[in-house]
């Protein structure tokens, strides 16, 4: 159990401030600082004041410092703005497996708009429209943020996709969509019993 802590800490440890500090300062000042210090020698020679010659190289320090403070900070914000945004739009499906409690179990990738108990919507997007196949609900949501839901209903006439789904057959786990919702009229068949 040390050695995974440990290894959580070092992966947290990669995507410190710091870390990326020191890395945007590696991919982008190594050449800029060795033509800064050629230039800084050029420079500081010609100036009859060892004081100027210190300003200047404080000065280009200073703007070697901002340069990298800004491209970690620009690298920040872009990684965090794409990992927002993979989350809030809905995942696809992953994997699929028959079980004894439900039609299907299905693993999602992770996605914040999905919550423990939420009843969702299976939806088979075909021809650039979506139909209602059947219902289910999220049963788990793991550790690292992959999403179990239970497919317990499938819409008469959908019988096919169910049998190609529990398959894992490539091209319809990339048709089905999975949203957190249940539309009114399908959660009034839900408890009338009907399909």
């Amino acid at each position: 159990m040390d050695e995974e802590g440990s290894g959580t800490r070092r992966s947290e440890m990669h995507d410190s401030f710091w870390h990326i500090i020191r890395g945007r300062f590696d991919k982008t000042n190594g050449t800029i600082l060795t033509i800064l210090i050629g230039f800084l020698s050029y420079v500081a020679s010609n100036f009859s004041s060892i004081y100027m010659g210190v300003a200047v190289f404080i000065g280009l320090i200073l703007l070697i410092l901002t340069w990298t403070f800004y491209r970690a900070a620009d690298d920040l914000y872009y990684k965090n703005l794409s990992l927002k945004n993979a989350q809030n739009h809905l995942p696809s499906v992953i994997n699929v497996r028959k079980t004894d409690s439900a039609l299907a179990l299905c693993l999602l990738n992770p996605s914040d708009l999905f919550s423990y108990n939420a009843l969702v919507t299976f939806y088979d997007y075909h021809k650039n429209f979506e139909q209602a196949i059947g219902f289910g609900e999220v049963v788990n949501i793991q550790e690292d943020g992959i999403i179990q839901v239970e497919l317990t209903r499938i819409l008469k006439g959908h019988e096919a996709i169910w049998e190609k789904l529990i398959q894992n057959h490539a091209e319809c786990l990339k048709r089905i969509h999975v949203k957190p919702i249940i539309l009114k009229r399908y959660l009034n068949q839900l408890r009338e019993g009907g399909s």
